[in-house]
């Protein structure tokens, strides 16, 4: 009769088990840290690339003595018109002070209460690379403006101030007439965060990680339904809400008060 010799140094099947569900847990593990560390350099980079954006904004504020329409974020790059504002007035015309600039009958452009716009980022009128139409999740990022601010010569700077002021024309004294900002942003809490309630003159919007109510990166429809805090910033309304990055709301959101645009000392003869 042959004899079999147990080999006791081979794993069981229950052992097999537990170690392949030990592996399982640091493979996990990993991926859950490099997962964590891709999102955070996204939101670095994201952050970057609006703190550019801004500074673009300003820069177009500084040059033109206003702001720019927003674009429309259906259109995919390489289209005609992509990255450019939307607007269907001459240059003539947007330096009435009456002419409504802004054309939101493109697909993708809002407008809202207080005469605020809502659309894509201009790029190419901001002078700035494609690429920054979108953020570091591929969609596209929002942006809003008060229209008030996109006619010629309307951001100015008082120089004993050294703030920025609508100007609605009425240059009697000498200093145009101040414009409250249209648009509103709040906190979670819904306190309004704007300097003393005069309210901002342009608005971005990334949508974040989960991308929710944002337009595609290549302009198709937009992505899922915001719920919460973050539905405000995807309702085209007026009301925007700016809050820490949390579990529930994951949108970046950056603004600028008029005070805070560098506008221009040209005043409109």
């Amino acid at each position: 009769m042959m004899c079999f010799k147990k080999n006791n140094s081979a794993f069981s099947l229950v052992e097999l088990a537990v170690v392949i569900a030990i592996i399982g847990a640091i493979i996990a593990g990993g991926l859950m840290t490099a997962v964590g560390k891709r999102e955070i350099e996204r939101v670095r980079k994201t952050n970057a690339l609006m703190r550019e954006i801004m500074k673009a904004i300003d820069d177009y504020a500084d040059y033109h003595g206003h702001l720019p329409c927003p674009a429309d974020p259906a259109l995919r790059f390489g289209d005609n018109g992509f990255g450019l504002q939307s607007t269907a007035n001459t240059e003539a015309q947007q330096e009435s002070d009456t002419v409504t600039t802004c054309d939101t009958t493109p697909a993708g452009i809002f407008a809202a209460a207080g005469n605020v716009i809502i659309g894509g980022l201009p790029v190419y009128t901001l002078n700035l690379p494609p690429e920054y139409a979108i953020d570091a999740w591929n969609k596209r990022f929002t942006y809003a403006v008060d229209q008030d601010l996109t006619y010629y010569g309307r951001i100015y700077v008082d120089p004993t101030a050294g703030r920025g002021y609508g100007d609605r024309g009425d240059e009697s004294d000498g200093i145009p007439a101040q414009i409250s900002g249209n648009i509103i942003v709040h906190n979670a809490s819904g306190a309004d965060l704007t300097a003393g309630g005069e309210g901002a003159a342009v608005i971005i919007v990334s949508h974040g990680p989960n991308g929710l109510g944002a337009w595609g990166g290549r302009g198709v429809s937009t992505v899922g339904i915001a719920a919460g805090l973050e539905a405000e910033n995807t309702n085209n309304d007026n009301v925007f809400i700016q809050s820490v990055l949390s579990a529930t709301f994951d949108d970046i959101v950056v603004y600028a008060p008029k005070w805070q645009l560098n506008g221009t000392e040209l005043k409109k003869q």
